[in-house]
């Protein structure tokens, strides 16, 4: 198993829950469609993350396939576009990810 993780900040205009409520609510609509995908998990940046000082991402996404071969045929499909399409809608530009094979060390 294979994840792409990424690290994301909302747009700058969007409040924290306008930003959780889309990505939560509407995004899974595109990400679940994409060929090969065998997980998606979304982990939000705890509001009280924000009482101090904006944080320095909003949230994180894993997406997972089982090898990489099935995430670069997953990236060149129609609704990966149509995934990309949609991350304008409610995230900055220009986040970072990366590719990863989990060793697990303690199980939950």
């Amino acid at each position: 198993m294979v994840k792409a993780l990424s690290d994301f900040r909302r747009r700058p205009e969007l409040t924290v829950e306008a930003f959780q409520d889309y990505w939560r609510s509407k995004h899974p609509e595109v990400v679940t469609r994409l060929p090969g995908i065998r997980g998606y998990v979304q982990s939000h940046t705890l509001t009280e993350g924000y009482r101090k000082a904006r944080p320095l991402y909003d949230g994180i996404a894993e997406v997972w396939f089982d090898d990489t071969a099935a995430m670069r045929a997953s990236a060149a499909s129609p609704e990966d576009t149509r995934v990309r399409a949609d991350e304008p809608n409610f995230l900055a530009p220009d986040l970072p990810f990366v590719i990863t094979r989990e060793h697990v060390i303690v199980a939950p």
